[in-house]
């Protein structure tokens, strides 16, 4: 009933029934049972997919140990074990932590259930999405061609896992600059999952982000601007506001109304999440929290000088560097970690015309230097 309710959306009933399974296998049953392994489990993946990866942990930890003392190394569970502690590890943003278990996984099921096994495309998946994460596209897009094929011949082209695929291949396509390749991909997505999801399932709603946020990478920011209000209007109904989902969904609607240069809705959209997105959005996911701050501090320069405004977007953009600084798939010269330098230089130049002679002049410098230098203008070539 549990894994029904989950399949539906409808987390909170879903975690009643766990909990409870949970509580009476142990009791009953004990600890090394297999239904009891299995009910550890499933609460475990409930907490993840709700984002409360810190209190996933030691449910998938105690899943994977307990299989391994019970089933066996190569026992399909405890292949699945590994293979869900490296996603949990993957989703705190450890990385590297992670590609033992997925590799792992992935040998095992190569060797114990075949080249075509939807377990084996499953690992294969994950190590191509790992590979995406860690900036490795070129080789990973090997891997998520081959296991796209796969499913849609062996699963059938409406199968859960052939939709992850579709709309994974779109945002690795998207990741690389090739929109027009990766449009078709997520329209492909989105469209399944309406269609047999329904409007409101978690899994669609982030294809309708996806969709406005591949939109707005294009600079088409009037069309995404639907798409992100879609996502985050549903979101918060049905998963509700606090939740790292909406909160995300929440911070991309609140770039395109900036860079839109609707800046008082900007502000006003993303001022009351900032407590939420903090408790939220911590450890592998602080990166997610430092989405929405330089959005915030763009947002609040943007709408015009008053000395306690640029001192909040001041805070959020001094907030949000060292976090990308720190990000594994971020760094000093990536996109997003550039967008907050500029977004410090565009405060501090804009602050220094407002209180000249105040110092705001060196800090834009100073934060400028930062910047890549532009490319070198070419001469045309002498047509003699």
């Amino acid at each position: 009933m549990g894994a029904l309710l989950l399949s539906q959306g409808k987390t909170a009933e879903a975690e009643r029934c766990f909990r409870e399974a949970l509580e009476k296998a142990g009791r009953v049953l004990g600890e090394g049972h297999p239904d009891t392994i299995m009910s550890v489990s499933y609460l475990g993946g409930l907490l993840s997919s709700q984002g409360r990866f810190a209190e996933a942990e030691p449910y998938y930890r105690k899943t994977l140990e307990k299989s391994r003392e019970t089933l066996g190394e190569d026992h399909p569970r405890t292949i699945t074990a590994m293979s869900n502690m490296g996603a949990l590890l993957v989703n705190l943003g450890k990385f590297e932590g992670a590609t033992p278990y997925y590799r792992d996984a992935l040998e095992r099921r190569r060797r114990v259930l075949g080249e075509e096994h939807p377990e084996t495309l499953q690992s294969i998946g994950n190590l191509s999405i790992l590979l995406s994460f860690q900036g490795r596209h070129a080789e990973s897009e090997p891997y998520y061609r081959e296991v796209l094929e796969k499913r849609r011949r062996v699963l059938g082209e409406d199968h859960p896992d052939t939709r992850v695929s579709i709309n994974a291949m779109g945002t690795l396509l998207g990741s690389q600059g090739k929109f027009d390749q990766a449009e078709l991909y997520l329209r492909e997505a989105l469209e399944k999952r309406r269609r047999v999801l329904g409007e409101e399932h978690l899994d669609t709603l982030f294809s309708i982000n996806n969709m406005g946020g591949l939109l707005r990478v294009q600079g088409k920011l009037e069309q995404a601007e639907p798409y992100l209000r879609e996502a985050v209007e549903k979101s918060s109904r049905v998963q509700g506001a606090q939740r790292p989902a909406t909160l995300v969904f929440t911070g991309n609607l609140g770039r395109v109304l900036q860079q839109q240069g609707k800046h008082q809705e900007a502000i006003d959209l993303l001022a009351p999440i900032e407590p939420a997105a903090r408790r939220a959005l911590t450890g592998g996911n602080a990166r997610l929290l430092a989405g929405p701050l330089p959005t915030h501090g763009s947002a609040r320069v943007g709408h015009g000088y008053d000395a306690a405004r640029f001192a909040l977007a001041e805070a959020n953009l001094l907030e949000a560097h060292p976090i990308y600084l720190a990000a594994k798939d971020r760094g000093p010269t990536h996109k997003d970690t550039l967008r907050c330098v500029q977004g410090l230089v565009d405060l501090y130049t804009a602050w220094h015309a407002a209180e000249p002679g105040k110092g705001y002049d060196a800090k834009a410098a100073e934060w400028k230097a930062k910047l890549p230098a532009p490319e070198p203008a070419v001469e045309p070539a002498d047509k003699r």
